[in-house]
């Protein structure tokens, strides 16, 4: 936040508090340049101590966009971390260069884009440090600072705003003080406790990093994509900072990374107002050559990329490494949320205690069960990491979160279970929708600027669709309360119901209908091939012969 914005009618410029140049951008057709800022000594910054967040061309024009504010979330290994709490918006190649909202643009296309970026940037959380590079693991960071000369060392895969920062790193290529005003942040979390184990004061935090690749909702971002990108992609690292009270010179910094991510195939869940979608799985010869990319990528990324840990781990006495991580472990369930989540929490538990064995905290003997409050405070950061996660995708916190705190089932877990449950139907059904238009929107997955727009995306439910549920509903009403008091007419109450019956199957039938579906692309299960007759007569005819043979459509586990 150490920026200041000035507005001038032929440019807008934006330099940093202690440097003597200064990014421009014409307005005429938002080109950017570096210049001198003596020249603006004299004009009053309209934003002070601001933070560029990047720069958007959408339909009409092309926007700024600033974060003006923000809180403190934590401070790691002497840096401070911050949480990005508030944007504007600010066209650039317009005469009026205040802030805008979205209802006050005229085109219905503009408006609607200038929504979907709005709430994409307050979905979630957006995390930066100007002294420190979020989207690299302390491992990764190591090794790039160790063995690249290159000023710029962001990962592109945890690169929230790189999108938003394309022209600046394009010009960066050329001239690298561009990178000036590219601040990276990331999508993600920081979760930490303080405790102690034995003579040892102990900081844990555990860091997630949510991919920028295939990112998006729970039922319309699901499986793979052609180039090998899983939905719900994150990687969370498991950081402790180990102190002794004897020596305290001889500080200890241990570090392990999982990840989690879709099954890397070609699969859906559609929606149509079932409390469990049906679920459609492309044939694995349509998945492999994705599912190959998938894992080549990982091994790029990570290196020796297996299923199984092996117990090695990323180590440091003060600035020496005494080990490094070779194998992680990739973790998945359905939606890789609330199973998934219990799982990396007790995974990260075992790996705990080899670390602590390891470096003689602990005694071969002993495990780190045997300290009830630091296993406490420990269950506390994982259940906060996967009530993010699942907050992210599905807009809930993340089921059987009782498990991951407390280790066990309880009653008050499985009722909070329920409303979040419910709380999951409403949205996936009926508010997902556009909120897969704000990731695909804000990440550049669709680009306004070379997208053709359709009459399709602006598509509403027509009044004749709302009447039949909303009679269900208050014919329902009636009839309960009818029931309760014990009056009304044998011929009224047969009439209503009648009527319930026909809406009731009017809305059954019509249940897509209802379905808040993106606008800006269609989801990828509604491509060619998803419902070909092939694929169809092929599961009619594996059912046909799962009942000869057993009796039963379910399939046997």
């Amino acid at each position: 936040m150490n920026q200041d914005v000035r507005f001038l009618p032929e440019a807008v410029y934006i330099s940093s508090l202690k440097k003597r140049r200064s990014l421009r951008i014409d307005r005429s057709n938002g080109s950017l340049h570096l210049t001198e800022l003596e020249e603006l000594f004299d004009i009053s910054p309209q934003f002070s101590n601001v933070q560029l967040y990047g720069i958007i061309r959408l339909k009409l024009f092309k926007y700024m966009i600033l974060v003006t504010k923000c809180e403190h979330n934590s401070t790691f290994l002497g840096n401070n971390i911050f949480r990005a709490k508030n944007f504007v918006i600010i066209p650039i190649t317009r005469v009026n260069s205040a802030p805008i909202e979205p209802e006050m643009v005229q085109d219905e296309e503009e408006r609607y884009y200038l929504y979907l970026l709005k709430r994409h940037l307050y979905h979630g959380q957006i995390l930066f440090s100007p002294s420190m590079d979020l989207t690299n693991s302390l491992q990764r960071s190591h090794k790039v600072s160790s063995g690249s000369n290159k000023r710029f060392t962001a990962n592109f895969r945890f690169f929230w705003n790189k999108y938003t920062n394309e022209e600046l790193l394009s010009l960066a290529i050329d001239n690298d003080q561009f990178l000036e005003y590219i601040q990276p942040m990331i999508q993600g979390n920081i979760s930490s406790t303080s405790l102690f184990v034995k003579t040892h004061h102990v900081q844990l935090y555990i860091i997630t990093r949510h991919a920028t690749d295939h990112s998006g909702t729970r039922y319309f971002s699901r499986g793979v994509d052609e180039n090998g990108k899983v939905a719900n992609f994150n990687e969370t690292e498991q950081v402790l900072l180990v102190d002794s009270s004897l020596v305290p010179e001889e500080s200890i910094l241990l570090s392990y990374t999982q990840i989690r991510g879709s099954i890397p195939m070609f699969w859906a869940e559609i929606n149509d107002l079932r409390y469990l979608p049906r679920l459609v799985v492309q044939p694995t010869t349509y998945s492999e050559a994705a599912f190959e990319r998938h894992f080549e990528d990982l091994a790029s990324d990570y290196q020796n990329e297996i299923i199984v840990v092996k117990g090695s781990f990323y180590s440091e006495y003060g600035s020496r490494v005494v080990s490094e991580q070779q194998n992680l472990i990739r973790t998945n369930c359905m939606d890789c949320l609330d199973r998934t989540n219990v799982v990396q929490a007790e995974t990260a538990l075992f790996i705990l205690n080899l670390q602590l064995q390891k470096v003689g905290i602990l005694a071969n003997s002993e495990t780190i069960e045997n300290f009830g409050d630091f296993v406490h405070g420990f269950r506390n950061v994982w259940a906060n990491t996967g009530d993010y996660i699942s907050n992210l995708y599905t807009c809930t916190p993340a089921l059987k979160g009782d498990v991951t705190r407390s280790g066990k089932r309880t009653i008050k877990g499985m009722y909070e279970d329920l409303i979040n449950c419910l709380k999951r139907y409403v949205y996936n059904n009926f508010c997902d929708g556009a909120l897969q238009d704000s990731f695909d929107l804000g990440l550049g997955v669709f680009r306004p600027i070379s997208s053709v727009s359709s009459s399709l995306m602006f598509h509403r439910i027509s009044w004749a669709h709302c009447i039949p549920p909303a009679f269900s509903a208050v014919s329902i009403l009636w009839l309960v309360l009818q029931g309760f008091m014990g009056t009304g007419s044998l011929l009224l109450n047969l009439s209503l119901g009648t009527s319930c019956f026909f809406s009731l199957l009017y809305v059954i039938l019509h249940r897509k209908s209802y379905i808040n579906w993106p606008r800006l692309l269609p989801p990828k299960y509604a491509s060619t091939g998803w419902f070909s007759i092939r694929h169809l007569l092929r599961s009619w005819s594996i059912k046909a012969l799962r009942f000869l043979r057993f009796g039963s459509f379910k399939k046997k586990v």
